[in-house]
């Protein structure tokens, strides 16, 4: 998925989302890793609207980000499970089984979401949004 913002400013560059790779245009340069804005949405759903995250994090003294760690908010297997139906139930996707393990941090919840939006490849059965 490659997403642009326009500008007419000198000032746009090109960037990589460190969540989900693609490559969009950034109206301003920024210092560090910037998640595209598709990216930066799923961020913010799990950092201010996830009720499931909510139980948990309102305890945690640091931010929630793309890195932090399910298992180290004090989540345990059950607590992922239901945080994973949250997701499917929210952004209308469904995750298989077999990627359950792969869900341990806010990045890698975001990577699924975006998979399973906008299947890679030219698989016969696609999602519409």
């Amino acid at each position: 998925m490659i997403e642009s913002t326009s500008s007419n400013t000198p000032e746009s560059a090109s960037n990589q989302c460190p969540i989900c790779n693609s490559t969009f245009t950034a109206e301003v340069p920024s210092a560090g890793d910037v998640p595209c804005s598709s990216c930066r949405q799923l961020l913010q759903w799990f950092q201010n609207d996830s009720r499931i995250l909510q139980s948990f994090f309102e305890s945690e003294s640091s931010p929630l980000d793309g890195d932090s760690k399910f298992l180290s908010l004090g989540m345990d297997s059950l607590d992922v499970m239901e945080l994973i139906m949250e997701i499917e139930e929210e952004f209308g996707v469904s995750i298989p089984d077999a990627n359950y393990d792969q869900i341990q941090t806010v990045n890698d919840s975001i990577r699924i979401i975006q998979n399973q939006r906008q299947p890679v490849g030219a698989d016969e059965d696609t999602t519409m949004d």
